[in-house]
């Protein structure tokens, strides 16, 4: 079921998760108000959904600009959810697209090159539209990385990954991404094994097969862990040459499909019947 609020359709769970938010305190720390962002339906899911955000225009009174949002539930069922916000981070990358400084989550250094590697490990794909777009190629660090806790004698283990609109690491306790993968949980429509599970908890990407889009169209997809997006995703490109390099055949339905067998052998044997053209040099060697 869905509602039409200010001529944008919002299914109703997400209406009713928005009643949970401190708007007042989000509108006098930022100047964004449940108006603004019941028109934005895609921002307004993230939000209502744990997510972080995609930036949105705020201000208070040391600064104006974009933000990307997280709402954090309170501790009683009664409670408000509160709204944190976050700029975007400038980094500094050498040649090599790898950060210059030191990069640091929960006060935590990570030392792990691999990790540094495949959060920031850059590649180009087509967009639904056709476009060459460029971006991550990976959902998380492909790892869980230790994280030492105050007050705990033993570090906790997190996905980590990076939110590219705003550069800023995000995590999740390994044993909370298990907790959400647990219980028959599903995407596109398949349902993720115990052992999919695990390997998706350690940040590792599974084929699923069989998934099934809404006009009935069926294929296979790579899929990894957001920790920023608290989801399951379709894995970036990178990861699906990798399994077309391993044998996977990944099913996925490209953007820009192969001419037909038929009028490709066509076009073949026309262009090989073609005499050559002279060229003006050529006709001088005779």
């Amino acid at each position: 079921m869905a509602e039409e609020i200010n001529n944008v359709i919002l299914d109703q769970d997400v209406k009713n998760r928005l009643d949970k938010i401190d708007w007042n305190g989000l509108e006098a720390n930022l100047g964004i108000t449940r108006e603004m962002i019941e028109k934005k339906p895609n921002i307004a899911r993230q939000l209502v959904y744990q997510e972080v955000t995609d930036l949105v225009n705020g201000y208070n009174a040391n600064l104006s600009g974009q933000f990307a949002l997280r709402a954090v539930p309170g501790r009683d069922e009664k409670d408000l959810w509160t709204v944190k916000a976050f700029t975007i981070q400038q980094l500094s990358l050498d040649k090599n697209g790898m950060p210059k400084n030191d990069l640091y989550f929960m006060g935590a250094r990570i030392y792990s090159e691999s990790a540094l590697k495949a959060l920031f490990e850059q590649t180009t794909w087509q967009n639904d539209a056709g476009e060459t777009v460029r971006g991550h190629a990976n959902a998380n660090a492909g790892t869980a990385i230790p994280i030492k806790i105050k007050g705990q004698e033993d570090p906790v283990k997190f996905l980590i990954s990076m939110h590219q609109p705003t550069n800023q690491l995000f995590g999740v306790p390994v044993s909370a991404v298990e907790s959400m993968l647990s219980n028959g949980s599903t995407m596109y429509g398949v349902t993720i094994s115990e052992d999919q599970a695990k390997v998706l908890a350690q940040g590792g990407a599974v084929k699923l097969d069989g998934c099934q889009k809404k006009d009935g169209t069926v294929f296979s997809a790579c899929v990894q862990f957001d920790a920023a997006k608290r989801k399951l995703v379709p894995v970036h490109p990178t990861w699906l040459k990798k399994a077309e390099r391993a044998g996977v055949d990944t099913g996925l339905v490209r953007k820009r499909e192969a001419a037909p067998a038929q009028e490709t052998a066509k076009k073949a044997a026309a262009k090989k019947t073609q005499a050559p053209k002279k060229t003006a040099k050529s006709r001088l060697s005779h």
